[in-house]
C-alpha cells in the first residue's frame, strides 16, 4: 500500500510539472509566471513583441482573444482551466489552427564515403578565388504575416509615430500595409481594428476603423491598408511603443468592384508642387461606357517592399470610353518629415484604380 501511495504521489508531481503554474494572473500581475504566459501567447500568435513579465492591457487583450477562440470565458484572467488549455495539443492558435507540434522532418543523409572520396579537390586557383569572393548576402525579404484564418496575407506593414511639424500641433501615428486575398474565394474585408499602446503595455487609444481599398478581393487580388490617428490630451508620439492593426473577412458584400488599368509615377521633388514629393496615377477607362465615381489608392514602397505611404483620391466626373485621367496624390508633410528624419527612401510606387457599386 505504501509503494502504491508513493507511486501516485510521483505521478501527481509529474502532471503538475507538465503545465507551468500560470493560474490566477490578471492585469497588474508580474513575474516569471507572467513571462511564461506571455511567451505561450506569442507562440500561438495572439501577442506580439517580447515577454517582459508585466501583465498589461495588451496581454489581457491577447488572453481574451485566446479564450474566445478556445471556447473559454473571456475574462482576461489566467485560471487553471486557461493554463491547461494554453498548453494542450488541442489549443487553437490565432489563425484557427491546432497548436499540436508538427512531426520533425528527417535529417538529410550524409553523402556516402565513396562519393566524398570520388570528388576531386578544387584547383589551387579556384580555391583562392572561392576564398576571395564571399557568398552573396540573400536579398532582404518583404515582411509579411497572415490573418483572418490564413485567408489574408498582410505584406510590408509599417508604423510611424510622428511628432508634430509645427508648434502647437498634434502628434500623429500612421500605419500602412498591403493585404492580399490568399484564399480560393471572394472575400470582403471587415471588422478592422487599430490600437496603440505605451511602454507599459497599456492601451492609449483604440479605433475600429481604417481605410482598406478596394474592400472586396477576388482570389489573388490585393488592396492597401491605411490608418492615420492624431494624438490628443497631451499624448506624444514618443509615448507610443507598440500597436495592433488587423482586419477580418466575410463572404458577402454590399459592393461590387471594377478595376481599371493604371500607371503611376512618383516625383520626389515636383516643381509644380514647391519641390515637394507627389504621386501621379493615370487611369484609363477600358470599358464601352462612361464611368463615374472613379477612385484610386496609391502606395510608396522602400527597397525591401515595406509600404511607407498610402493615399487616396477620387472624382465623380464621368470618364468617357477610352479616355484617361490623371489623379494627383500628395505626400503628407508629416510623413515626409518622418521619412527624411529616419532615412526612409521610397524606391517604387503602385496604384489601384476602381469603381464600386452597391449590389
Amino acid at each position: 500500500m505504501k509503494k502504491l501511495t508513493t507511486l501516485l504521489l510521483c505521478l501527481a508531481l509529474v502532471c503538475a510539472l507538465a503545465v507551468p503554474a500560470l493560474a490566477d494572473m490578471q492585469k497588474g500581475s508580474k513575474g516569471d509566471d507572467v513571462k511564461e504566459l506571455q511567451q505561450r501567447l506569442i507562440d500561438l500568435g495572439y501577442l506580439t513583441g517580447t515577454a517582459d513579465g508585466d501583465f498589461g492591457g495588451k496581454t489581457e487583450t491577447a488572453l481574451k482573444a485566446f479564450q474566445a477562440a478556445n471556447g473559454l470565458e473571456e475574462t482576461g484572467i489566467a485560471t487553471d482551466a486557461d493554463t491547461a488549455a494554453l498548453y494542450a495539443d488541442t489549443a487553437i492558435d490565432s489563425q484557427g489552427n491546432s497548436a499540436a507540434p508538427a512531426a520533425e522532418e528527417p535529417a538529410a543523409e550524409e553523402p556516402a564515403a565513396e562519393e566524398a572520396a570520388a570528388e576531386e579537390p578544387a584547383a589551387e586557383g579556384e580555391a583562392e578565388a572561392a576564398e576571395a569572393e564571399p557568398a552573396e548576402e540573400p536579398a532582404p525579404a518583404t515582411p509579411f504575416r497572415t490573418t483572418a484564418r490564413d485567408k489574408l496575407t498582410i505584406w510590408g506593414e509599417t508604423f510611424m509615430a510622428c511628432p508634430a511639424t509645427y508648434e502647437g500641433g498634434n502628434d500623429y501615428v500612421y500605419a500602412f500595409a498591403r493585404v492580399e486575398n490568399t484564399s480560393d474565394k471572394e472575400v470582403a474585408i471587415t471588422n478592422p481594428l487599430f490600437e496603440i499602446y505605451d511602454a507599459n503595455d497599456d492601451l492609449i487609444k483604440s479605433e475600429e476603423y481604417l481605410t482598406c481599398e478596394p474592400s472586396v478581393l477576388q482570389p489573388g487580388e490585393y488592396a492597401y491598408l491605411y490608418k492615420s490617428m492624431y494624438l490628443e490630451d497631451g499624448i506624444k508620439a514618443a509615448d507610443v511603443a507598440d500597436y495592433v492593426m488587423d482586419v477580418n473577412i466575410k463572404n458577402d458584400s454590399y459592393y461590387t468592384y471594377t478595376r481599371f488599368p493604371v500607371t503611376v509615377e512618383y516625383i520626389e521633388k515636383d516643381p509644380n508642387n514647391g519641390d515637394r514629393p507627389m504621386i501621379y496615377a493615370t487611369i484609363t477607362n477600358s470599358t464601352d461606357e462612361t464611368v463615374f465615381d472613379m477612385r484610386v489608392i496609391a502606395a510608396l514602397m522602400n527597397d525591401i517592399g515595406e509600404v511607407v505611404y498610402v493615399n487616396t483620391n477620387s472624382t465623380n466626373m464621368g470618364l468617357l470610353p477610352g479616355a484617361a485621367v490623371v489623379f494627383p496624390l500628395y505626400v503628407d508633410s508629416t510623413v515626409q518629415s518622418y521619412m527624411e528624419t529616419n532615412g526612409i527612401t521610397p524606391v517604387s510606387c503602385d496604384a489601384i484604380a476602381f469603381t464600386q457599386n452597391y449590389n
